[in-house]
């Protein structure tokens, strides 16, 4: 009995020392919860902000990266990519969609702001097709000092201590572009002048030199602006039907044709697979050039000058009407009448030069977008005798006369011989 009653005390415990024991319990519990609670947030927060500052770092060091190459540093700047990249390794991406952000945001219409904002993901793109580029540049330039030309005075930008372009006064300017046009019209270098700057953009559209080019190309022809369906001179020049004069037509005509058979083979015939070319150039004073050579293009289209004198090359004139030209063109005389001939009045008729009339279609091919010229009519005119003509009218096989497709020629733009 006496252990049992031992054993007993010893287990049981005073109610006042238990209560105590669950309240330091409960509270270290609290605590302990609230340490694990407290470190949670910590790291999250920390996680949520690591991040931010290395993508901050990594596009400091990619900026300073693209500002030395910039300057012409390529190993600084490669070192600065490369520990922009170490940091984020899609650095450049990110930094590729912000400046697209930035452009998109600076290009947005200020009524589409709005409609933006609420559809992120439609982007939009602003349209210059239908944008009056003249009457915007001349409003900017109207809202800023006034001139055409400016100096740029940025940093990095090295100022000589020659005349600018700004000081020149327009008149100068135009008379400057005449002569780049020149009296070949060569109006492809008078839009490549357009794309440096805002004042060359509008000083090339002056009507002017659009003007006097119409007049050049179709003459008395040319006809009245107003009441026409052009708005201006320089979408005349460009939508009607005319021959182009920085370069020539080519065509290519090739066709088998069989040899003689030989006296001591009789089964044995050759065939001969013959190549030449068709050449046709034109020149804004209405004359023409008209060649039939086996050269080869790289070899016979610098001879298409007027000044070069070649037996094969014939001369001539053509004419405009709507989109078909009608070219006429006649070989070199080259025998000389005898004094016996002339003196008894008698004239060789049967050895004077034929007459060559071709009528063309001007149009453009489908996959170039580039002008040719069809073929209508091919006659030769030759004179029998002094009443009488023979015309000679050709079938015009698409085998045999192939379209002739524009090619330009750059050295036919290289030197300015009179201005426009």
């Amino acid at each position: 009995m006496d252990m049992d009653d031992d054993s007993d005390g010893s287990l049981s415990a005073p109610p006042e020392t238990l209560d105590q024991f669950r309240e330091k319990w409960q509270q270290e519990l609290n605590t302990t919860k609230r340490i694990k609670q407290n470190k949670v947030i910590q790291q999250k927060t920390t996680s949520c902000e690591e991040p931010n500052n290395s993508n901050d770092q990594a596009e400091l060091l990619f900026m300073q990266g693209d500002a030395l190459e910039r300057k012409g540093k390529v190993f600084e700047a490669m070192r600065m990519y490369r520990r922009a990249v170490h940091i984020d390794p899609d650095i450049e991406f990110k930094m590729y969609d912000k400046l697209k952000a930035n452009i998109y945001t600076a290009t947005v219409k200020p009524d589409t702001r709005k409609e933006s904002a609420a559809n992120d993901d439609n982007e939009y793109i602003e349209d210059l097709s239908c944008v009056d580029l003249v009457h915007r540049f001349e409003t900017s330039i109207v809202n800023g000092n006034g001139n055409l030309f400016n100096r740029d005075t940025a940093e990095g930008v090295i100022v000589t201590d020659g005349l600018h372009i700004s000081s020149l006064p327009t008149e100068i300017i135009l008379y400057i572009l005449r002569w780049v046009v020149s009296s070949n019209l060569d109006m492809r270098s008078l839009e490549q002048c357009s794309m440096v700057c805002k004042g060359f953009y509008l000083i090339a559209r002056d009507m002017e030199i659009w003007r006097l080019a119409c007049f050049k190309v179709w003459g008395h022809g040319v006809g009245i602006l107003k009441g026409s369906k052009y708005s201006s001179w320089r979408q005349m020049y460009i939508e009607r039907p005319r021959a182009w004069f920085n370069g020539c037509y080519i065509s290519k005509t090739s066709y088998l044709r069989y040899g003689e058979r030989s006296f001591q083979d009789q089964f044995y015939r050759p065939v001969h697979l013959v190549e030449y070319y068709r050449y046709i150039r034109f020149f804004p004073d209405g004359t023409v050039l008209v060649v039939t050579s086996t050269d080869e293009p790289s070899h016979m289209v610098g001879k298409l000058q007027l000044g070069h004198n070649r037996h094969d090359v014939l001369k001539g004139n053509y004419k405009f009407s709507n989109d078909m030209v009608t070219i006429i063109v006649r070989k070199n005389k080259t025998k000389d009448h005898g004094h016996e001939d002339r003196y008894r009045g008698f004239m060789d008729y049967e050895k004077e030069p034929p007459t060559f009339c071709l009528q063309l279609l001007m149009s453009y091919t489908k996959k170039r977008r580039l002008p040719q010229l069809e073929w209508k009519k091919y006659s030769i005119i030759q004179r029998q005798n002094k009443y009488e003509e023979l015309c000679t009218d050709f079938d015009l096989t698409p085998n045999i006369y192939p379209a002739l497709i524009f090619s330009r020629v750059k050295s036919y733009d290289s030197v300015s011989y009179h201005h426009l």
